[in-house]
């Protein structure tokens, strides 16, 4: 199901009688009547990949200034025409809306799935979409020629693999995508990554202001907050304010004083490994942490040619995990981020 809305004309409902009888644009239908008060709360809830999920308060004019932003920056107007497919009852899926009513553009909403273009009209040319990586490469695989319908599309919500890049670099259209970096601290993204130029770091959205501690913390300075917010991630900053992410702060690994950021470890070996797996950390008395290789327990190759695949495809000997960890499964959280042990 999909339903249109024309936030310039105010017809928020083509299909009403689909929204009445459909729990999820009801759910669509109740967050846009926030839209009418500024003052409104807005709560929004952390993934959780990192400790137990809490709640974050906004008020919709925080939403709206930094709607103004992200618009600016993507060239958001009321002549765009938007697609939401993402999960309302996340902050990126709610951003999006804002974005669409502060523009005052027009937006198909369609009920979250792997099959995005399924619902929608196939002669509509869609000037903004935005996907979770899974969506994503969902859509390549079903529909890639769909794209040729997309200008812009923005990809969020956890990290895009290896095989995605590969996807998007031997798609046959001029769309263009973006990769986001945000928080639900800064309530959306605030720097943004050209995958179509081939860039490897992320450039700073007008009106936000970062920095970084001496070990590479990155702090963010957004208009519309009081308050800077200390992030947990750690990058590394180019004179001209752009950045390279390497990690969490709170995953980085210090075996023996060497810091180890198990992400970037993962991201080099995803082509490598074909099985699920991650690094993660162990107490150690003599090092302080250990690096620890966490597998399923249904890995069919055993712990001595896992050790030997590790010998062949890693070269820095600081990076050698110290011990392989089986587990029955790898826990998630509800937008596709693993859960640490």
């Amino acid at each position: 199901m999909a339903i249109f809305i024309d936030f310039e004309n105010a017809k928020h409902f083509h299909n009403l009688e689909v929204s009445n009888s459909n729990e999820y644009f009801k759910r669509v239908y109740h967050f846009i009547q926030l839209f009418s008060n500024k003052n409104a709360p807005l709560t929004i809830k952390t993934s959780g990949s990192t400790g137990i999920p809490k709640e974050i308060h906004f008020t919709m004019n925080q939403a709206f200034e930094s709607a103004k932003l992200s618009n600016a920056f993507f060239k958001l107007d009321s002549n765009s025409i938007l697609l939401l497919p993402m999960n309302i009852d996340f902050v990126g899926a709610k951003m999006l809306l804002v974005r669409a009513f502060v523009a005052k553009a027009k937006i198909w909403v369609v009920e979250p799935s792997a099959n995005v273009f399924e619902n929608v009209p196939s002669n509509v040319l869609f000037d903004f979409i935005a996907l979770t990586p899974y969506q994503l490469l969902s859509t390549l695989d079903k529909t890639p020629l769909f794209f040729r319908q997309v200008k812009k599309c923005l990809i969020g919500g956890s990290a895009i693999s290896n095989e995605l890049f590969r996807k998007i670099e031997n798609l046959s259209t001029d769309c263009k995508f973006y990769e986001s970096f945000g928080m639900s601290e800064t309530l959306s993204h605030f720097a943004i990554k050209n995958i179509g130029n081939n860039e490897d770091v992320f450039r700073l959205i007008d009106g936000y202001q970062i920095d970084v501690s001496s070990e590479g913390q990155l702090s963010i300075q957004c208009p519309f907050l009081d308050n800077k917010i200390i992030s947990n991630d750690v990058v590394e900053l180019f004179e001209d304010k752009s950045f390279r992410f390497l990690g969490r702060k709170d995953f980085v690994i210090n075996s023996g004083g060497i810091k180890i950021h198990p992400e970037l470890l993962e991201n080099s070996l995803q082509d490598m490994f074909q099985f699920p797996f991650y690094f993660t950390k162990e107490y150690d008395n003599r090092l302080g942490e250990i690096l620890i290789l966490a597998i399923l327990e249904s890995n069919k190759l055993s712990d001595a040619e896992i050790m030997e695949l590790c010998k062949i495809h890693i070269t820095n000997k600081y990076h050698f995990p110290k011990k392989i960890k089986r587990l029955d499964t790898f826990e998630y959280t509800q937008n596709g981020k693993i859960k640490r042990l």
